[in-house]
């Protein structure tokens, strides 16, 4: 709960991705559409068709991540944000493990 006299601030920091980290959900929805082209051939195209369109898929919502920085009363708190709407705590740190780890 947060009062009046808490220490609180709060940073998004968007992460930078690579070129290349862009091009491979494409890379993948082009990999899944000759695959299903190709399925009327046999079982396994319909199976790599499915397996790639599940990788695009995968991909493409990992693609944009945000960190955010949330410091609370000497807590430390950081998230990262996938594509803006799903969030996932990664760690939080206390007060005291912050002042072991720089005293000065």
């Amino acid at each position: 709960m947060a009062y009046m006299q808490d220490v609180h601030l709060e940073i998004v920091v968007p992460h930078k991705s690579s070129p290349m980290a862009k091009v491979i959900p494409y890379l993948f929805i082009v990999l899944a559409v000759a695959a299903g082209l190709l399925s009327v051939l046999n079982f396994l195209m319909v199976v790599l068709c499915l397996g790639f369109a599940g990788l695009a898929w995968f991909f493409m919502q990992r693609s944009e991540v945000e960190y955010e920085y949330s410091y609370t009363n000497g807590d430390l708190e950081i998230d990262a944000i996938y594509s803006k709407s799903n969030r996932k705590h990664i760690l939080t740190i206390e007060q005291k493990h912050i002042v072991k780890m720089a005293p000065a």
